[in-house]
């Protein structure tokens, strides 16, 4: 028998070892979707998983509780939605109004996917969203005195001071606007808002905090980039105090909190532009008027701006669709900026991301990680969330108002559509996916076959029966288990997993095969390596790995391309 040479043996030996490794005895899938996302959820079954989510979150609105937490149908109103890329309607709603809040939120209607609420801190999605597209991702790594000539000269002055050091004073050229967009700037939180001498006024409450006296230190000039309500400051007045607030942390170094951030981000596009448009004109300009949302209104970008669920919901599918953004952006913009202490929680721009496990088919234990792209907002008697999901294309819009339970209302409901709707949508996706793909696939000419399926426990797409050109490739000595030098022992597994990439022209949609060792286990370094398996062994400059199907009009699988096999198979169903 022919054998490789001894260093491609050792090579494919550790991609073995290194490369298809799991977290436990299930399979270990690339990061992102499973499958394809479907587009005729309505005709898949999704009413049912509708229905079976009324019931829970009646349950609970009627009980006052449910496992998730306390539910307050008094002093609470709110209204969710789901939706999806595939169409431009909710795909499913659900209005709660507080019986004793009848008509505070409407203004006496009806509560409905137009009722207005207050976003809050949602808005810096919006001032990180009017950037991208405005001037797309150029600027980001430029300092912020490159913008604001005030923080310069903050930089310049304490340049000259020699008492000035790193402890008691921002280095602003150390802040550019990506650190500022991604919570790394390691500046304020905010500036007055927040600080007990601006909002405290008696002496012995202060005492009673085991603070100095109130007339032992400076009280707030203002409030920036806030509604109206704190005493807006001037510009000249931010600058003025924020060059006494010493820094929270060095730039990039963790991820804080700051509204600041936002405030200077928006002023650094207002510099960049200069063309005289605050930033509200461009973000209605940039946004709003390209969206055709018009039911909102906007006070500042760091947290004081109006919506609904309708427009809310279209400005989620906007992002996922990247109806402003080119899709490179849109890939790049829904990426973690750094992580967090909790292993489930990172941050992006200025996204709170949440990571979940999913079963890969429905009750099963077998799981695979889905993130939420999230933004939360809170101000006045409102909470909110938006959510984005890509790997199915859906969001969830949540506004709620009233009591301080709303916030926590807010999380419960959160945990109730992500525990509900992923699975669903997880399920749905495989289904539609074992309409559109699953089948065998035949090239009688070159005596090839193969059977595309899907499996319980099992991600993604299943390979079976594969004969290439006579050669059985699950055979030992001989085709996969041949190139990746597995043994006829190994429970070798085969899934498919969509790439992203798709000709519309042609109707071409590239996926990659992912070849498993199922009783390989490693060290926590290599629990699932499965990303460092992708294209790995080519052949006449193709991958092994690369699968291209061919679909109709309807979206359904015509042929299946090999490409490094040079053939292509018919479906055959």
């Amino acid at each position: 028998m022919a054998r490789f040479p001894r260093l491609f043996l050792l090579y494919a030996w550790t991609t073995h070892v290194c490369v298809f490794a799991r977290v436990n005895q299930y399979n270990c899938p690339l990061l992102g979707p499973a499958f394809p996302a479907a587009h005729q959820i309505d005709t898949l079954g999704f009413q049912q998983y509708a229905n079976q989510f009324t019931l829970a979150l009646e349950g609970a609105l009627s009980s006052g509780n449910n496992s998730y937490g306390e539910f307050d149908t008094e002093t609470v109103s709110f209204s969710i939605a789901v939706w999806s890329v595939s169409q431009n309607t909710s795909l499913y709603e659900y209005h709660s109004e507080g019986s004793k809040l009848v008509g505070d939120v409407t203004g006496g209607g009806v509560l409905n996917n137009n009722t207005i609420y207050r976003i809050g801190s949602i808005s810096k999605l919006h001032t990180v969203y009017t950037y991208l597209a405005a001037v797309g991702d150029a600027h980001l790594d430029e300092p912020i005195t490159n913008f604001l000539p005030e923080l310069a000269a903050i930089d310049k002055e304490w340049a000259h001071n020699a008492s000035a050091n790193k402890i008691d004073n921002i280095k602003w050229s150390e802040v550019t606007l990506r650190s500022l967009a991604g919570q790394l700037s390691g500046i304020p939180r905010d500036y007055g808002l927040g600080d007990v001498a601006g909002f405290v006024h008696d002496p012995a409450t202060i005492e009673s905090f085991g603070l100095p006296p109130l007339d032992s230190v400076p009280k707030p000039l203002c409030v920036p980039f806030t509604s109206g309500e704190n005493g807006v400051c001037t510009r000249e007045e931010f600058f003025r105090g924020i060059a006494t607030r010493p820094p929270v942390f060095a730039a990039y170094s963790t991820p804080s909190y700051s509204n600041l951030n936002y405030g200077l981000f928006a002023w650094a596009l207002e510099a960049i532009l200069d063309d005289g448009r605050p930033f509200p004109q461009i973000f209605k300009d940039e946004v709003l008027d390209p969206l055709g949302l018009n039911q909102g209104s906007f006070d500042d970008p760091s947290g004081a701006y109006y919506s609904t669920i309708a427009d809310l919901n279209a400005l989620g599918r906007s992002i996922l669709r990247s109806e402003l953004l080119p899709r490179r952006l849109t890939g790049w913009w829904l990426k973690p900026m750094t992580f967090t202490s909790d292993p489930n929680q990172s941050v992006g721009m200025p996204w709170e991301i949440y990571r979940t496990a999913i079963s890969v088919t429905p009750g099963s234990e077998a799981k695979r990680m889905v993130d939420m792209y999230t933004k939360a907002g809170d101000v006045g008697l409102y909470a909110t969330m938006l959510a984005l999901v890509p790997d199915y294309g859906i969001g969830f819009t949540i506004l709620t108002a009233g009591n301080s339970i709303r916030q926590l209302e807010r999380i419960y409901l959160l945990e109730m559509l992500r525990d509900h709707f992923l699975p669903a949508f997880e399920d749905l996706n495989a289904k539609a996916a074992e309409g559109s793909y699953a089948g065998t696939y035949v090239d009688s000419a070159s005596n090839s076959s193969i059977t595309i399926s899907t499996r319980p426990d099992r991600p993604g797409l299943g390979v079976e029966n594969w004969i290439s050109r006579g050669v059985n490739m699950l055979e030992d000595g001989k085709g996969i288990r041949g190139l990746y030098h597995f043994t006829d022992s190994t429970p070798l597994e085969l899934r498919l997993q969509p790439t992203g990439l798709r000709d519309k022209k042609t109707g071409r949609v590239g996926f990659r095969l992912i070849s498993e060792d199922r009783q390989f286990r490693e060290g926590f370094l290599w629990e699932c390596f499965s990303w460092a398996s992708v294209d790995a062994i080519t052949y006449g400059a193709a991958g092994v790995d690369d699968f291209i199907f061919g679909l109709d009009r309807d979206g359904n699988a015509e042929d299946l391309e090999l490409r490094a096999f040079r053939i292509s198979l018919e479906r055959s169903r």
